[in-house]
């Protein structure tokens, strides 16, 4: 979830920095919040979702739609998801090993092929024209069975993606031309992993910061889903690709998208594998709820921000693919993060750029990274793993053999040495039992 624009130069999809920040009318709640049992999960009875009741008095006691249905959430202090982060690496490693899996490589990234005009400014990656021509055939070059793409909007950059993709063996998938435009989402798989009979799914999602749409750039949330047999294993398998609403203070917005998304997640068939990657724009943890500035005004609201991970996990079902490798990390290295300084991180990445030399990265959007940094005021917020991989596994038929951060370091890219984006992408190496 990069920071609030400084100029015409946009970070990426994360939000319209320059509009105001009012989001989008309609309905205050999902029309269905409190019709699944899932709904009325006491929080405090949830490994998912106790330590957010941790952090509001009396939360414990509530209900998960009753907790959603607050409009003004306070909570007083930071919910620390330690015990879920380390929860789920512990009970993955405790899986007895798969012998005869195949491997399934799986990387999303967020690519901020971002290049649009509305009203009064532009919303522009830093260097597109020159990433867009080259990215689409460095990664198609690189061996990865699965990659969900986000921030791939204009016609022109999906055909780039079909016709390097065509040329190493991938079909692509990008949704309706109607809806493209809107979600900007790509899916890409190697065409000799599929088999039997393919099903498609384009959604938009219910709630929207509607000023994404207009009087901005023509924006939407949503997700795609693809499903095949994989042809390897003979196993149903599905692909679920999205981008979340960004920004602290739409936490209501990304948390209802997120409710919704782990629903679908949840209702695929039972014994089938569901595979998620996107850019969620919110990280498990915030130590501090006010953090950054924009305008010289301190950025809050950090806090219920962290409410979208537990959320999904909650709703879908699944697993964080990087959690099952790193446990709490993501804790470790935002408790470590320098005391904030607005004029020192505004000069350089978190006030002193020797502390990008030999990092070992957690956070997927990263003031470290160059692009994100030339892309955003940098004083504006948090860090954070912001990019996820999870996996639904009902039939015990997966296994994370690794996961962690792709394309850190700059590249050349025909002369142009930079990052791809201002995100990093997130990978994971999957192993399959043969079944079905």
């Amino acid at each position: 979830m990069p920071g609030r624009l400084a100029s015409s130069v946009l970070p990426g999809l994360c939000a319209l920095a320059l509009l105001a920040p009012t989001a989008g009318c309609g309905a205050d709640e999902p029309e269905n919040l409190g019709a699944y049992p899932l709904d009325e999960a006491v929080i405090g009875d949830s490994e998912i979702l106790v330590h957010i009741g941790a952090s509001r008095a009396g939360g414990g006691d509530l209900t998960i739609a009753d907790l959603l249905r607050e409009p003004e959430l306070a909570l007083t202090s930071a919910p620390d998801p330690s015990l879920l982060l380390e929860r789920q690496r512990d009970e993955h490693a405790a899986l007895a090993p798969i012998g005869d899996g195949k491997l399934l490589r799986v990387l999303t990234y967020n690519v901020n092929l971002i290049d649009r005009w509305y009203p009064f400014t532009t919303v522009t990656g830093y260097a597109v024209d020159h990433r867009r021509v080259h990215i689409p055939p460095l990664l198609m070059s690189e061996g990865w069975d699965v990659i969900f793409f986000e921030e791939v909007f204009e016609e022109l950059d999906v055909e780039r993606l079909k016709l390097a993709g065509g040329l190493r063996g991938y079909r692509i998938y990008q949704g309706t031309a109607r809806e493209h435009e809107k979600h900007g989402l790509v899916i890409a798989v190697r065409e000799e992993l599929i088999d039997g009979e393919e099903r498609y799914h384009e959604r938009l999602y219910e709630f929207q910061r509607d000023v994404e749409r207009f009087p901005g750039p023509g924006m939407a949330r949503g997700f795609l889903s693809w499903s095949f047999i994989h042809a390897p294993t003979g196993r149903r398998i599905w692909l679920v690709g999205t981008h979340t609403t960004a920004f602290p203070d739409y936490w209501r917005e990304r948390t209802f998208q997120a409710r919704e998304l782990g629903l679908y997640v949840r209702e695929r068939p039972e014994d089938d594998i569901v595979v998620v990657g996107g850019d969620f724009n919110a990280a498990p943890y915030y130590p501090e709820d006010d953090f950054g500035v924009d305008g010289g005004d301190a950025v809050g609201e950090w806090w219920r921000n962290a409410l979208m991970y537990p959320v999904f996990l909650h709703y879908s079902g699944a697993v964080d693919a990087m959690a099952t490798v790193l446990g709490a990390e993501d804790v470790t290295a935002m408790q470590a993060l320098p005391e904030f300084d607005a004029a020192a991180w505004d000069r350089e990445p978190y006030g002193d750029a020797g502390r990008c030399d030999g990092d070992e990265l957690v956070f997927s959007w990263d003031w470290c990274n160059g692009v994100a940094f030339t892309n955003y005021s940098g004083a504006s917020e948090y860090p954070g793993r912001l990019d996820y991989i999870f996996v639904r596994d009902n039939g015990d038929a997966v296994r994370v053999l690794d996961a962690g951060l792709e394309y850190t370091d700059p590249v050349d890219l025909a002369g142009l040495e930079t990052e791809m984006s201002d995100h990093h992408a997130v990978g994971a190496m999957l192993q399959i039992r043969a079944g079905g």
